[in-house]
C-alpha cells in the first residue's frame, strides 16, 4: 500500500465513521436529524448551507509522511453545524459527543470502503494525538464549529 492508497483508505474509512456516527445520533430519543458532511466535497457543502438540519461535518487537512510510508501524521477536523441554535446547546452537544468519539488515545482501523462492498480486512490504523477546538464560524444563519485533530497513522505494508 503506498501513499495514495493510505490516503484514500484514511479518507474512506472517515467518510464511513461521522456518517455512521451521525446516523446512530439521529436514532437517540427526542434527537433531531444529524446529516453529515464532507467540507472538500463543494456540492455537499452547498447542501449543507442551504439545509436547516444540524450536521457533523469534516475534512482532511493532510496526511503526511513521518517520516516515510508506512508511517504518517494525519490532521482533520471533525465538526458540528447547527441552524437556530440559541445559546449553541445542540452544537455543544453534538461537538462533546464528537470529542468522545475521537478522544486522545482511540485507536481504530482503516480500511478502502470507498468500492460497492465492505471491505474484508483492514489496511492500518490511526490513533488520535490531540484535539484543539476551533472558534465558532458562521455562515448565514448556521454555525459551524470543529475539532482539529492530530494523528499517528501506520499502514500495512
Amino acid at each position: 500500500m503506498d501513499r495514495r492508497d493510505t490516503l484514500l483508505h484514511f479518507k474512506s474509512t472517515l467518510d464511513k465513521m461521522v456518517g455512521d456516527f451521525a446516523e446512530e445520533l439521529s436514532q437517540q430519543p427526542g434527537a433531531a436529524v444529524v446529516a453529515s458532511f464532507d467540507l472538500d466535497d463543494h456540492d455537499s457543502v452547498r447542501q449543507m448551507q442551504a439545509s436547516t438540519e444540524q450536521a457533523l461535518v469534516y475534512q482532511i487537512l493532510a496526511l503526511d509522511p513521518e517520516p516515510r510510508h508506512p508511517l504518517y501524521e494525519a490532521v482533520f477536523y471533525v465538526g458540528a453545524k447547527t441552524t437556530s441554535d440559541p445559546g449553541n446547546y445542540d452544537q455543544t452537544f453534538l461537538l462533546t459527543e464528537l470529542s468522545a468519539k475521537f478522544d486522545i488515545g482511540i485507536y481504530f482501523d482503516i480500511a478502502d470502503w470507498s468500492g460497492d462492498t465492505a471491505p474484508t480486512e483492514t489496511s492500518g490504523a490511526v490513533m488520535i494525538t490531540a484535539c484543539q477546538p476551533s472558534p465558532q464560524s458562521f455562515e448565514n444563519s448556521s454555525g459551524i464549529r470543529v475539532l482539529q485533530l492530530s494523528a499517528k497513522v501506520m499502514a500495512n505494508g
